[in-house]
């Protein structure tokens, strides 16, 4: 237990809405470190992490989660799509639940400390050099397996306990690290799922975009009524792409995506 984690450097990348997302560059040192303990939690966690989940673990990709998209809403009886906004999901992840999360599983109190003074490195800013009580730095290797085991908790195993009990229609995840999608098949399940997810996030310290998050008639019948009456049907934004309605070359309706532009970054609706 003799090793410190060096000061992080912190470099702010701008973002389509005029904000920054914060990125942590590590020197070589730790980023030793980091993968050896990433490859240790990879090993204790993954086998454990929803099916649903995709960003971030071995074999899967965004690729496969836009491919599952493409299959629920094809295939599935959705007919609304919830996109949830998280807000700087990265950056407000209190460190009391991670550890504590952690050590539902791990045992070893010197590797949890070892976490722990990773995730509570300095880090240098303009401004000087400051202490991080929240949040789990991204650019660091280590950081997207934490996040994916606290949003498998938060999310992921909730979805598929609480919501899915409780809900009338089907009901399904998608999660790519923070960016998530509800597919819902009834609009008062969406509804209400919509009610009670912002105090579910609050309960762990994250906070959900309200105004970003709501549900969106999203599904095959949605999109014939909306081609029929020749009105354009609700687009969404996702992992990079939109997502719009179309027709085959049998004339039936189907799902198509196309590159995201800089003014598609939210769900669209008539």
């Amino acid at each position: 237990m003799a090793y410190r984690p060096q000061p992080v450097r912190r470099v702010d990348i701008p973002k389509e809405d005029a904000t920054t997302r914060p990125l942590g560059i590590s020197c070589t040192e730790e980023k030793i470190v980091q993968e050896l303990t990433r490859r240790i939690l990879e090993a204790i966690y993954e086998p454990g992490i929803c099916e649903t989940s995709y960003g971030f673990r071995p074999g899967r990709s965004c690729h496969d989660a836009l491919r599952r998209l493409n299959r629920k809403v094809m295939r599935a009886p959705v007919n609304w799509i919830a996109d949830l906004d998280l807000a700087q999901c990265f950056d407000t992840m209190p460190h009391t639940d991670i550890l504590a999360g952690l050590a539902e599983r791990i045992k070893d109190k010197k590797f949890l400390r070892l976490i722990a003074r990773m995730l509570k490195a300095e880090v240098q800013t303009p401004g000087g050099v400051v202490q991080d009580e929240l949040g789990s730095r991204q650019g660091s290797m280590v950081s997207p397996v934490i996040a994916n085991v606290f949003l498998d908790k938060v999310l992921d195993q909730w979805v598929a306990t609480a919501v899915k009990a409780h809900c009338w229609g089907y009901v399904e995840l998608i999660r790519d690290a923070d960016d998530t999608l509800l597919v819902f098949e009834r609009e008062d399940d969406a509804q209400r799922v919509r009610r009670v997810l912002p105090l579910r996030l609050a309960k762990f310290g994250l906070r959900l975009n309200a105004q970003n998050t709501r549900p969106v008639p999203f599904g095959k019948r949605a999109a014939w009524r909306a081609l029929k009456a020749e009105l354009h049907p609700p687009t969404l934004a996702f992992l990079g792409f939109t997502h719009d309605w179309g027709r085959s070359r049998r004339k039936l309706v189907r799902l198509k995506r196309k590159t995201s532009k800089s003014g598609d970054a939210a769900p669209w609706w008539p």
